[in-house]
């Protein structure tokens, strides 16, 4: 997978890293670069891939160094579907002790809010959700804040989203 990505690459150490819940992750060390992060997407989540490499494009420009870029992405075919990113410095958020969730979470809410404020200036209105989805949509809201609940989030703002 690396030597697809990266021709010529001499591999000296693979780690498996914790933390995947829809692939595999390995940190690949190599004797003439910097490491990267390689991910394997078992085949059930392969279609999990192209939503995460879109999501890192429209992150990219706004937190360049801030977030892995996409050096490689490659569907599913004679190998697993695999995405091969850049290695940020620092600890995996899986491995902290305690994990920091408030600043984790305050992270991810300035994302998602300079995300949406993009593709509302884009758009200029909310787009609907088709009238198929909406019951897959609000179960897989509730699961989420669910899990979010579960990790010491939730609070006020779960049971307005709730309601």
């Amino acid at each position: 997978m690396v030597a697809r990505a990266c021709p010529g690459s001499q591999i000296a150490e693979v780690v498996q890293r914790t933390g995947g819940q829809l692939s595999t992750v390995f940190e690949v060390r190599r004797t003439d670069d910097d490491p990267v992060i390689v991910k394997v997407y078992a085949p059930e989540w392969a279609w999990k891939q192209a939503k995460e490499v879109h999501v890192y494009g429209l992150l990219a420009a706004e937190l360049d160094g801030s977030i892995p870029r996409v050096v490689h992405a490659e569907p599913a075919g004679d190998l697993d579907a695999f995405t091969v990113l850049t290695k940020l410095d620092g600890v995996p958020l899986s491995e902290l002790k305690p994990p920091d969730w408030r600043a984790t979470y305050e992270q991810l809410g300035q994302l998602v809010a300079l995300h949406d404020g993009k593709r509302l200036r884009r758009t200029a209105r909310i787009q609907p959700v088709a009238p198929e989805l909406v019951g897959e949509r609000a179960r897989h809201s509730q699961e989420r804040l669910g899990r979010f609940d579960g990790q010491g989030g939730g609070g006020r703002r779960h049971e307005q989203r709730s309601v």
